[in-house]
């Protein structure tokens, strides 16, 4: 079957975390209690999930060290990838693909003042044709800006398309009250700082 369903959906064993790896630090491996270890590499975690498209974030690529350290994960997946620096140099998204990226660019979310990006990969699905597949990481403070950000993604593409990454939806039930009054502060003052390390960026 090729529908689109079946083409995209994620291949995993009864072994494989139930969760996306982006999500995870560089290493780790779950326990029972829900906690985990730092025992397992990203490289071992997403050959487990034998997925056939990745959306990553956060994703260091040095470009005299001829990509590195994103170049060697995408060599030993045997995966085809595109990246574009984002909040700061070498730093940004990658998309890596096991089947041909045809075309790629990167744009702006919404206007020049927003530092964040999308990159735009055109992947062509063996008996399916060409699919879209966006990446990127939306603003985690703001809610009205994310959804800003979420319709001019939208509004850009009006073919099949997937769009993947760090959409930063918080919501209270995902964490215990503490830890949601804990993040609330925290977001009162990150403003302050996004603003200036904005600043620094751009100076």
């Amino acid at each position: 079957e090729d529908s689109l369903t079946k083409t995209f959906s994620f291949k995993t064993r009864s072994s494989a975390p139930a969760r996306s790896p982006i999500c995870f630090p560089a290493t780790f491996n779950w326990i029972g209690d829900g906690s985990f270890s730092r025992s397992r590499s990203v490289l071992d975690v997403l050959r487990e999930l034998d997925a056939d498209i990745l959306a990553l974030q956060d994703v260091k690529a040095e470009e005299e060290k001829d990509m590195k350290p994103l170049s060697d994960l995408a060599r030993a997946l045997d995966m085809n990838y595109v990246f574009a620096d984002s909040w700061a140099p070498e730093y940004g998204n990658a998309i890596l693909s096991r089947w041909p990226i045809k075309r790629w660019k990167v744009q702006k979310i919404c206007d020049d003042k927003d530092f964040r990006n999308v990159v735009k990969a055109t992947i062509e699905v063996p008996w399916s044709g060409e699919l879209s597949v966006y990446c990127t990481q939306l603003d985690h403070l703001d809610e009205e800006w994310r959804m800003k950000q979420v319709l001019a993604i939208i509004e850009s593409n009006d073919e099949p398309h997937i769009l993947a990454g760090g959409l930063n939806s918080l919501d209270s039930s995902d964490y215990s009250a503490e830890r949601w009054h804990t993040l609330v502060k925290v977001s009162e003052i990150m403003p302050l700082v996004c603003v200036s390390l904005q600043q620094f960026i751009h100076s």
